[in-house]
């Protein structure tokens, strides 16, 4: 894979640093509420090919909350901790900077799956099929269909994350969640009242 091939020149130890950035090893992610610890070995403990499918999200288990949380940080660079009730602070800390978070953001848009497209508006995200966990092993039948995304992608009011398990027939991110978040965003665009663009681009 591609992001796997880039890997190469990037340490695991750095990979291992922008996890922790993202706080996706984090156990208390919400204070006051009870979300599943992640299952994310120390990269001494990786080996290059666990590595190299780490890069692709392989190897280890977070939460859609840890998701959405560390995707949200595409918005403008900075990780914001996820709040149970409007108005509470906590603290955020920046991860990337704005040009970079924009960059990633323009590609998702681009390269958006066809089943997520809303005709006249510009939405953004990136889709992934996980092998679930069985008896120790990774299936070759059970998976998790997910779809994370930005509405709109270019100026985003929403960060949304869509996850499926155990889809039948079509198994694939592309094809079952790519169209649930779809759905999300249309109506989340219709409840801010947003229009769609003269043109689409």
């Amino acid at each position: 894979m591609g992001i796997s091939r880039l890997a190469e020149a990037l340490p695991k130890e750095v990979f291992h640093q922008y996890l922790k950035k993202l706080h996706l090893t984090d156990a208390e992610l919400l204070p006051g509420v009870r979300v599943a610890s992640p299952v994310v070995k120390p990269p001494e403990a990786w080996s290059r090919a666990a590595y190299a499918n780490h890069t692709f999200g392989q190897g280890f288990l977070i939460t859609p909350l840890h998701l959405a949380a560390a995707f949200n940080a595409l918005v403008d660079g900075v990780y914001r901790p996820p709040i149970l009730f409007a108005g509470s602070l906590r603290q955020g800390e920046r991860v990337f900077s704005e040009a970079t978070a924009e960059a990633v953001r323009q590609a998702l848009v681009e390269g958006l799956a066809p089943r997520a497209h809303l005709p006249g508006y510009r939405l953004a995200g990136k889709t992934g099929t996980a092998q679930v966990v069985v008896n120790g092993r990774y299936s070759q039948e059970v998976f998790t269909a997910w779809f994370a995304g930005f509405v709109p992608g270019d100026k985003p009011l929403y960060t949304v994350v869509v996850a499926v398990h155990h889809p039948k027939g079509e198994v694939h991110g592309s094809q079952v969640a790519a169209p649930i978040f779809r759905e999300i965003a249309a109506r989340l665009l219709a409840y801010r009242g947003l229009p769609p663009y003269a043109e689409e681009r």
